[in-house]
């Protein structure tokens, strides 16, 4: 399963109301909040064996699949 796969299933796993794939701005479109990025670096750091760095938690890092992915790959994150 790919980086951006498993993303996904996180995402669908907290909101399995929301269609992820055909977002742009999570958090602009409501998707996600302030405490769902919580649970989300939470989950993140556990899939993927690495520790967010806190100055990188903000919500322009997390507004698109691809943002998150590439935030994971900066903290050092592979799938």
């Amino acid at each position: 399963m790919s980086m951006e796969e498993k993303v996904l299933q996180i995402l669908k796993e907290m909101h399995p109301e929301n269609d992820y794939t055909e977002s742009e701005n999570f958090i602009g479109e409501e998707l996600l909040d302030s405490y769902d990025m919580i649970e989300l670096v939470s989950r993140i750091e556990e899939t993927f064996d690495v520790s967010i760095d806190g100055l990188e938690i903000i919500l322009d890092n997390f507004r698109s699949l691809e943002r998150i992915v590439k935030t994971i790959q900066r903290n050092g994150g592979t799938a």
